[in-house]
């Protein structure tokens, strides 16, 4: 059976976050709540990014050397460097 449950003064930074969590996963923000609870409940949920060990930073890094270059365009075409100044064109 399906119960019902109220949170009042929610601080707004949280409800912010909380609403731009639910646009991200497309869900509604009861849904978004659901989801984030479960996770925890079951030892799935992720830490923050700020949140991660050293360890995890050198595997994320990792992974992301890894993938493969999606394009032959040099860095500074990529940012847009004039390459006479070293700056943003």
């Amino acid at each position: 059976m399906a119960n019902n449950m109220s949170l009042r003064d929610l601080p707004d930074p949280l409800l912010a976050w909380l609403k731009e969590q639910a646009r991200s996963h497309h869900r509604s923000v009861n849904r978004e709540v659901i989801a984030i609870l479960e996770s925890v409940r079951l030892g799935t949920a992720r830490p923050a990014r700020g949140d991660m060990t050293l360890e995890e930073l050198l595997a994320f890094g990792r992974e992301g050397a890894a993938l493969p270059a999606l394009s032959d365009a040099s860095e500074e075409e990529i940012l847009g460097i004039d390459p006479r100044t070293g700056l943003p064109e």
